[in-house]
């Protein structure tokens, strides 16, 4: 017998249940992405989950903020590249350099990010 899967990470009820030593990914522009399934206070249903990355962190006074991010905005794409995993998301990220990024969020409107301070 084969079955195909789909494999995520199971939701935690809150950021408590979350046990690690380190980020795998730097901050960006002062966010922080993660799986839709990876904290259950973000899904939509416990079996549906949707084609993006959701923002778990958004920094004080950093580029995201200013733009008016918030946590819980899922982004289905950076630049017209469909992200669904972190790894997708810091990949097409480090593409882009000192300019402004375009990220589209699930429900559809855009949000133009600017390049960080250095």
């Amino acid at each position: 017998l084969t079955l195909n899967v789909k494999l995520g990470k199971w939701p935690v009820a809150d950021d408590e249940g979350i046990v690690q030593t380190r980020y795998r990914h730097p901050l960006w522009r002062g966010l922080r992405v993660d799986y839709p399934t990876a904290r259950r206070k973000y899904t939509f249903s416990p079996f549906s989950y949707p084609p993006a990355v959701v923002v778990t962190h958004v920094a004080p006074d950093s580029p995201a903020q200013q733009a008016g991010l918030k946590e819980g905005a899922f982004i289905s794409q950076i630049n017209g590249q469909a992200v669904q995993t972190p790894g997708s998301f810091y990949q097409e990220a480090q593409k882009v350099n000192n300019s402004p990024v375009t990220l589209l969020y699930l429900d559809g409107p855009k949000l133009i990010l600017p390049p960080s301070k250095q």
